[in-house]
C-alpha cells in the first residue's frame, strides 16, 4: 500500500510516524464506507491503519501502566475477540466457577483465525454497524481486505509481530480454528499458561458458557441500539451469532447484576448522553424493572431450550433411524436382487426338468408301445410252445408205436 500514502507526516509517542491517505484512495474509502470510521490515518512503518481520533490519545494509550495480573487480549479485528475474552474472563474472575487465584503476571493471548474466513465476518461486521457502513460488493471488500486498507490493518504484519513474541513465556498463541476444532484442548494449553488450575467440571461450565447455544440464548436478551446498526442487514444476514461460518461472531458477557448496577450508574453519571441525576434507590428502581424482564426472558429461553434440546435429540433420533432404515432397505434390495437371481436360476431349470420330463414321457410311451408289441410276441411264442409241445408228445407216442411194432 505504499502508493496510497502522503509524504506529509508527524511523528506520535510510538516513534510512528502519521500520514494522510491519498485521494484517490480516501475518494475509494469514502465510497465504499460511508460512515464516520472512514477518517483514518496510516502509521508508519507498517503502514497500520487507524482512526484519526487515536492521535488525540495516542499519547495515553503508548504510556498505559499495565498491572502485573493484567491479561491483554490480542486478535485482529473478526478473529474471534470476544469468544476468547469470555472464556480467559471466567478462566480468572468468574465467582461461579469457584476458581482459586491466578498467578500474579502479565500474560497476553493472542489469537489468529484463517484470513478466508476473517474477511466474511470482516465484511458482515463493516455492514452491520453504522459506524462503517459498508455498501459495495463483497470482490470491492475483499480489495479494501487485502489492499490493508481497513481498521487496524494490515493483517499479515499483525500476524507476523506476533509469531515473533510466540515463544515468550508470558505470551500465548492459538487460532479460530483451533479454538474451534477442540475447545477443551485448547482450554487446558490456556489454563496450564494462566496458571488458574480450573477442576474438570470448571471445565465443563466453561465450555457450557461458551458454547453457541448459550450464546445465541443471552444474545436473545441483548437490546440492541436501532440508530448503531443496519437491522435491514441484520434481519437478513444475522447480527452477531449466526448460523453458516466457522463459529459465533460475538459472544455475549454476563455479570454480577449487583456489580453490574454499580457500574452502569457509574457510567450513566459519568457520560453526559445519559446524565443521570438521581439517586441510587432510584437508578436501581430503573435497573429492577428491566432485570425482571430480564429474569422472565431467561427463563423463558431456558424453557426454550429444553424444548430445542429436546427437538435436537428427536431430530437426531430421526436422523439415525433414516439411516439405519436406508441401510436396512440397501442390504433388503441387495438380498432381493440376490432371491431374483436365485429364482430365475430356478426357473431355468424347472424348465430344462420340463424339457427332460416331457422327453421322459415320450420315452416311456415307446417302451409301453414295445413292451405291449413283446408280451403279444410272448404270447404268440407260449402259444407256439404248447403246440410243439403237443407235437412233441404225438411224436413221442409215434414213436413208441413203431418201437413196439
Amino acid at each position: 500500500m505504499g502508493n496510497n500514502i502522503s509524504e506529509v507526516c508527524t511523528k506520535i509517542a510510538s516513534g510512528h510516524t502519521v500520514h494522510e491517505v491519498d485521494c484517490a484512495t480516501k475518494e475509494k474509502i469514502d465510497k465504499l464506507l460511508p460512515g464516520p470510521w472512514a477518517d483514518v490515518v496510516l502509521l508508519r512503518p507498517h503502514n497500520w491503519v487507524v482512526l484519526r481520533r487515536f492521535l488525540k490519545i495516542h499519547e495515553k494509550v503508548y504510556n498505559f501502566q499495565f498491572r502485573p495480573d493484567d491479561v491483554v487480549v490480542m486478535t485482529y479485528p473478526k478473529c474471534g475477540t470476544t469468544w476468547i475474552q469470555e472464556i480467559v474472563w471466567n478462566m480468572r474472575n468468574n465467582p461461579d466457577l469457584d476458581n482459586p487465584d491466578a498467578d500474579d503476571a502479565l500474560f497476553v493471548v493472542y489469537m489468529s483465525r484463517n484470513p478466508k474466513d476473517n474477511v466474511l465476518s470482516a465484511q458482515h461486521h463493516y455492514k452491520l454497524h453504522k459506524m462503517n457502513n459498508f455498501v459495495g460488493t463483497q470482490d470491492e471488500f475483499v480489495d479494501l481486505y487485502v489492499e490493508d486498507l481497513l481498521l487496524y490493518s494490515p493483517y499479515g504484519q499483525h500476524l507476523r509481530e506476533a509469531w515473533s513474541r510466540r515463544h515468550h513465556p508470558n505470551f500465548f498463541m492459538t487460532t479460530f480454528e483451533e479454538l474451534k476444532a477442540d475447545t477443551r484442548q485448547q482450554l487446558t494449553k490456556l489454563d496450564a499458561f494462566l496458571g488458574t488450575g480450573l477442576t474438570d467440571k470448571q471445565f465443563d461450565n466453561i465450555l457450557q458458557i461458551t458454547s453457541f447455544r448459550t450464546m445465541q440464548e443471552m444474545h436473545q436478551l441483548q437490546k440492541l441500539n436501532e440508530t448503531a446498526y443496519n437491522m435491514d442487514v441484520g434481519n437478513k444476514e444475522g447480527l452477531f451469532i449466526r448460523q453458516g461460518f466457522s463459529i459465533m461472531r460475538v459472544v455475549y458477557v454476563s455479570r454480577n447484576p449487583k456489580d453490574n448496577v454499580l457500574s452502569a450508574q457509574h457510567h450513566y453519571k459519568l457520560h453526559k448522553m445519559n446524565n443521570f441525576v438521581g439517586t441510587q434507590d432510584e437508578f436501581v428502581d430503573l435497573f429492577v424493572e428491566d432485570l425482571q424482564f430480564v429474569e422472565f426472558m431467561a427463563k423463558f429461553m431456558e424453557f426454550m431450550a429444553e424444548r430445542m434440546e429436546f427437538m435436537s435429540e428427536f431430530v437426531e433420533f430421526v436422523a439415525e433411524f433414516v439411516a439405519e432404515f436406508v441401510e436396512f432397505m440397501s442390504e433388503f434390495v441387495e438380498f432381493m436382487a440376490e432371491f431374483v437371481e436365485i429364482i430365475e436360476e430356478f426357473v431355468e431349470f424347472m424348465v430344462e426338468f420340463v424339457e427332460f420330463m416331457a422327453e421322459f414321457v415320450e420315452f416311456m410311451q415307446k417302451f409301453v408301445e414295445f413292451m405291449a408289441e413283446f408280451v403279444e410276441f410272448m404270447a404268440e411264442f407260449v402259444e407256439f410252445m404248447a403246440e410243439f409241445v403237443e407235437f412233441m408228445a404225438e411224436f413221442v407216442e409215434f414213436m413208441a408205436e413203431i418201437i413196439e411194432f
